[in-house]
């Protein structure tokens, strides 16, 4: 009877052993140190290969010829507007100087002529000379003029402002087209026994066709093509009529258009 209570007691101790929980199993995935879900740290191996051997990006060769695409169409479009602005910028350039220098240099004219200023009647101190070029006329006229200028004498003198003047204008034909003439100004500050000779040309323009100067005396007659105040008895004519024909720069320099300008200038009496 004992016998058999101790055999049903063993019996029961085991079944009861069996039924414990058993202990958590080792995480072989990572290595068999540690328990699952619970990560290691790394081993010494991977450590060293991140230090030494970083892994790099980089653009695959799709991308790159795409970005490279986009490039030079943004290019492409700032081109055309640059190359635009630059175009309309010449445009407006040449239209402003087609307007403005034919203006401009009767403006000068006319400064000039209005100063006439005679010193001694009987001299020749304003003289107007019809010249022909091979393509139009190539008029001169000199006088003397009140108009201001600023002048050394010489190259050892100081300069200095001058009050009377002798200045003229003249037209000369180009060399490498003689349908074109240059327009100079004459001025000498300083006026010596010969008014009508010396001082420095200064150009004006190289593109004029025509340069005519016509006199009125009497505005019921024609104008006369030439005047010497000396002959004039020191008379001076009563207006001035000048013609300017110039030939201006359009389409950016690809071609020339000619425009002619008027201008009458009376003189005091």
């Amino acid at each position: 009877m004992k016998l058999r209570q101790n055999r049903e007691q063993r019996t029961k101790n085991k079944a009861a052993g069996d039924a414990s929980p058993a202990p958590p199993p080792r995480d072989r995935a990572m290595g068999g140190e540690g328990v699952r879900g619970i990560h290691p740290p790394p081993s010494m191996f991977f450590v060293l290969r991140s230090l030494f051997f970083p892994r790099r990006g980089g653009f695959t060769l799709i991308e790159l010829m795409i970005t490279v695409l986009i490039v030079a169409i943004v290019m492409a479009l700032l081109y055309g507007v640059v190359a635009s602005t630059v175009q309309a910028a010449q445009r407006i350039e040449e239209i402003l100087l087609g307007a403005e220098v034919g203006p401009a240099i009767l403006a000068q004219i006319r400064e000039d002529i209005e100063g006439v200023f005679l010193t001694d009647a009987n001299a020749e101190q304003f003289v107007g000379l019809n010249r022909q070029g091979a393509q139009g006329g190539r008029d001169r006229i000199d006088f003397l003029s009140t108009t201001m200028s600023y002048d050394r004498e010489n190259e050892g003198a100081d300069p200095r402002f001058c009050g009377l003047n002798e200045v003229g204008y003249q037209v000369q034909d180009r060399r490498d087209d003689t349908s074109l003439g240059i327009l100079y100004r004459r001025i000498d500050p300083f006026v010596d026994a010969d008014p009508l000779k010396g001082g420095r040309l200064v150009e004006m323009y190289d593109r004029v066709r025509v340069f005519e100067v016509e006199f009125i005396d009497d505005p019921t007659k024609p104008p006369v093509p030439e005047w010497n105040n000396k002959e004039a008895k020191g008379k001076l004519p009563r207006a001035v009529k000048i013609g300017l024909t110039i030939s201006v720069a359009v389409r950016g320099g690809e071609a020339y258009e000619d425009r002619h300008y008027t201008m009458t200038v009376t003189l005091r009496e």
